[in-house]
């Protein structure tokens, strides 16, 4: 789990219901051992930017800073690929930030998460203005995997790259 902070906090944990542990003791808590685990690093300081090493010089563009797409960008750039997201709101999270609210998930968590990925490497783009210099923006319509496929196929058939 790359965000053991989000889902320890927002999971209904339904797999604790049929945990088989509990059918001759408690279930395994898995959501609050994955919350208590993470809070307590980033309070004694155990969690802290894990630079990759090595660097390949491949450059991978990941559209759209919801939950998928940061978990992408955080397992390509441990790769060592140079990540850059591309965020078209005005704030980085997507899901997290708009449509969980505070009470279930405090917008720091995301933004304490965001900064460490940017401490390791990945380069974070809001506000969908170098995209537009592309042309691009009109089809980053909501919630469609297809068009996150057809904005990457026309950058690798344009040979463009993206530079903000």
């Amino acid at each position: 789990n790359n965000f053991p902070e989000f889902t320890g906090r927002v999971c209904p944990a339904l797999c604790e219901a049929a945990c088989t542990c509990g059918l001759n003791d408690l279930p395994v808590t898995v959501k609050e051992n994955e919350l208590s685990l993470i809070e307590n690093g980033f309070e004694k300081g155990y969690v802290k930017p894990l630079i990759p090493e090595v660097r390949s010089d491949k450059k991978v563009a990941v559209i759209g800073s919801g939950p998928s797409g940061l978990a992408a960008a955080d397992m390509l750039n441990k790769r060592g690929h140079n990540v850059t997201v591309y965020e078209k709101n005005d704030r980085i999270g997507g899901l997290l930030m708009y449509g969980i609210p505070n009470m279930k998930l405090d917008k720091s968590i995301v933004r304490r998460r965001v900064e460490l990925m940017e401490a390791q490497g990945v380069e974070i783009l809001t506000c969908g203005t170098c995209l537009n210099f592309y042309g691009l923006t009109d089809k980053l319509a909501v919630g469609g995997v297809s068009n996150m496929y057809s904005i990457v196929e026309t950058l690798a058939l344009a040979g463009k790259v993206i530079k903000p």
